[in-house]
């Protein structure tokens, strides 16, 4: 409003009558001439700037504000929407909604699957990858989305609400006091190396467990639904882990359901056996 308020009153009546060989006049009229054409070159680049930035205000919070960047992902059903480090979660956090049944914890997701067009949902701790239904498009479902945001962000509500469901945001390589040396390796090449590289498309990835030189993977965000997954999954993370730790022989990518019967029966029998 402030810009746009200069914009108007260089085009008034105020900026017109100036008379040339008044000197006194011309110094006072001058400045504010310069001052509102430098405002409005400023209005004119941030209006062009507009569709790759949305800033979102956090009433009650302070000053603190997000910077919100719409970025494409490799797969053209997933698109992400990438915040500062820490926004959403805890760093190096994710949660994979891949249906909006499960996602009654999270006062942030749970809108966003209203929107008719959302499939799924990754929230990370900088960005949410939304995962599109193929009839739907972007250039419908990305202002509703966007404003789905902005409306969690002024209520102050947290990403997840852990008094619904008291498990932290999937932290899958987190070191456990029961884990081997070769699972604490893998955890560590996929934290360091793996991670990384897919975070940086819009996806994630989940370690499921390791059994008999396998290593079972869940991709998730937009790897999930990338043509190039298979690719990424024995070029990346399969060289990757055998390079590091001779152990590893290979690694297998599980769908959602099955990984979480597989962390199911690991917690009761410390073995996949029945499963796959």
């Amino acid at each position: 409003h402030f810009f746009e308020t200069a914009v108007e009153g260089f085009k008034s009546a105020h900026f017109r009558p100036i008379v040339f060989f008044d000197f006194s006049a011309l110094s006072l009229t001058l400045p504010r001439f310069c001052f509102c054409v430098s405002l409005a070159m400023l209005l004119h680049a941030s209006r062009r700037l507009q569709p790759l930035w949305r800033v979102v205000g956090r009433p009650g919070r302070g000053l603190r504000m997000i910077a919100l960047q719409v970025l494409p992902s490799p797969s053209p059903q997933c698109m992400q929407f990438q915040a500062s480090s820490g926004a959403f979660l805890e760093p190096m956090a994710a949660v994979n909604y891949h249906a909006a049944k499960f996602a009654d914890n999270s006062p942030l997701v749970r809108p966003l699957f209203q929107i008719t067009g959302v499939k799924a949902v990754l929230l990370a701790d900088d960005h949410l990858a939304v995962t599109k239904e193929p009839s739907a498009t972007w250039e419908e479902l990305t202002p509703k989305i966007e404003a789905s945001i902005q409306k969690w962000a002024s209520s102050g509500a947290p990403a997840v609400d852990n008094s619904i469901n008291d498990t932290q945001a999937e932290q899958s390589t987190r070191p456990s006091d029961e884990d081997s040396e070769v699972v604490l390796g893998i955890k560590e090449v996929l934290d360091a190396k793996v991670r990384p590289m897919i975070k940086n498309d819009g996806g994630n990835i989940r370690f499921v467990g390791f059994e008999d030189g396998k290593v079972y993977v869940q991709l998730q965000g937009a790897c999930q639904s990338c043509s190039s997954s298979s690719i990424t999954l024995k070029e990346g993370v399969e060289r990757l882990l055998t390079h590091y730790l001779p152990e590893v022989k290979a690694v297998v990518q599980v769908p959602q359901d099955l990984a979480d019967e597989m962390e199911t029966v690991w917690k009761a029998q410390k073995s996949f056996k029945g499963v796959i």
